[in-house]
């Protein structure tokens, strides 16, 4: 779907996307081997409201949309809902 919309529109889900990755590595190194339970659980909120933000940001409009008003239609609706805007 990112290849259709391009990679602007995705931008932001994948920066999230790569940030929680980075945190998924941290937090074992962190509470296994450093024994710092304090940060690991300050860690795992930052963990938790990054999935949250990956989330929200990557929404794209249910699979029947796309279905029933056509492929031109719909990438215009994900394009305005990428921007903030409400999707027609």
């Amino acid at each position: 779907m990112y290849h259709v919309i391009g990679f602007d529109l995705a931008a932001r889900p994948l920066k999230l996307y790569a940030t929680q990755l980075g945190l998924n590595l941290l937090w074992p190194l962190l509470f296994f081997k450093a024994r710092k339970l304090g940060l690991s659980v300050l860690l795992n909120l930052a963990l938790l409201a990054t999935s949250i933000a990956t989330t929200g940001a990557s929404r794209l409009p249910p699979a029947g949309h796309c279905a029933a008003v056509g492929v031109q239609q719909c990438m215009h609706a994900v394009e305005q809902q990428m921007q903030g805007s409400p999707a027609v």
